[in-house]
C-alpha cells in the first residue's frame, strides 16, 4: 500500500509539479545568461574607452582582459562548455553568444544605445526569447520575434564583413 502511494504522489509530482521546477529552473538560466551577457558588455565598453574601438572578437577581448574567465562567454540553458583557456573560445562549443562588431563613427564614441552587441544564439532558450545585450551595457530579454526584429535593424547599420547573424531566424 505504502509502495501505491509513493508512486502516486510521485506521478503527481512528475506531471503536475515537474513542468513548474523545469520552468524556474529555465528562469535562473535566463537570469545567469544575462548576468554573463552583462559581464562581456562592461567588458567590451572597458575595452572601447581604452582602444577607441571594439576588439574584432570576443577572443580578442578575452586575450585583453583575462580576468574573464570561460563560463561568462556560455549560457547555462544551452549545451556548451566552458573554455580553459582563451585558446579555446573558438573552437567547439565554448560560445554561446553571437557577438556584432559595432564600428565606432569617431574615436571616443561608442555605438548607440539602442545598438544591439550582443545576443544569445536563437537555441539557447528552446526559441522562447533571448537575451540582447545592447551598445549602452544593458541586457534586456525579448521574445523571439521582437529580438530578430532588433538584430535585423542593428545588422542594417552593421558592415557585412562584421555581421555573424548565421542561425537567426527572420
Amino acid at each position: 500500500m505504502i509502495v501505491l502511494v509513493l508512486l502516486a504522489v510521485g506521478a503527481g509530482f512528475y506531471y503536475f509539479g515537474w513542468p513548474k521546477v523545469q520552468a524556474m529552473i529555465e528562469r535562473s538560466h535566463r537570469t545567469q545568461c544575462a548576468s554573463n551577457l552583462h559581464d562581456i558588455s562592461v567588458a567590451l565598453i572597458e575595452y572601447d574607452v581604452k582602444f577607441d574601438a571594439y576588439p574584432p572578437d570576443l577572443l580578442t577581448l578575452w586575450k585583453w582582459k583575462p580576468t574573464l574567465k570561460g563560463s561568462i562567454f556560455v549560457c547555462p540553458s544551452s549545451d556548451d562548455t566552458p573554455a580553459a583557456d582563451p585558446s579555446q573560445l573558438m573552437s567547439g562549443n565554448h560560445l554561446s553568444f553571437m557577438y556584432l562588431k559595432p564600428s565606432n563613427p569617431a574615436p571616443g564614441m561608442g555605438p548607440p544605445a539602442d545598438f544591439v552587441v550582443l545576443y544569445d544564439k536563437p537555441d539557447n532558450h528552446m526559441e522562447a526569447g533571448m537575451n540582447l545585450g545592447f551598445g549602452d551595457g544593458r541586457v534586456e530579454w525579448k521574445n523571439s520575434k521582437e529580438a530578430t526584429a532588433l538584430i535585423t535593424n542593428t545588422t542594417r547599420k552593421t558592415p557585412p564583413a562584421t555581421n555573424p547573424t548565421a542561425g537567426v531566424k527572420k
